[in-house]
């Protein structure tokens, strides 16, 4: 019925008639006291959740609802590209392939003649994948690496 013993009572003590289809024997006496153990168990629930929340942010877990996240979703997009250009940078078969293509610029290779050969050397993208003249760009814009 709840688990609030005021509620109850006054509930009770209104002159509307309660039938619980379940537990037709049920009587004031019985509400109160089930109303009452009612009670008790939601004040421990409540307890043991303050707990486990605070011993969740105590190990570091950020809490909150999701819902609030999208004022914050240009933010973590910024703070995720950064990060993913950061360790672009710092992919050790990354800056192994500059050192290649530093001198196919020099030579004034195609995109698809840098991809080509990059590919024939056995370097991959950060993915696993073979790479491609867009790929090729990229990672040439990231390393500041314009042709002549």
């Amino acid at each position: 019925l709840s688990r609030n013993v005021a509620f109850t009572s006054k509930l009770l003590e209104s002159d509307v008639e309660i039938v619980f289809c379940d537990f037709p024997e049920a009587n004031k006496l019985v509400l109160h006291i089930i109303s009452s153990i009612a009670e008790y168990e939601a004040g421990l629930i409540s307890q043991r959740t303050k707990q486990s929340l605070k011993a969740k942010k105590a190990r570091g877990y950020k809490l909150g609802k999701s819902e609030n996240l999208l004022n914050k979703l240009e933010q973590a997009v910024k703070n995720s590209n950064k990060t993913n250009h950061q360790k672009a940078l710092d992919n050790p078969n990354n800056k192994r392939a500059i050192a290649l293509l530093k001198n196919l610029v020099k030579e004034d290779r195609s995109l698809s003649e840098m991809a080509r050969i990059l590919n024939s050397e056995g370097f991959v993208t950060a993915m696993g994948k073979e790479f491609r003249a867009s790929q090729v760009s990229i990672l040439l814009k990231r390393y500041n690496l314009k042709k002549d």
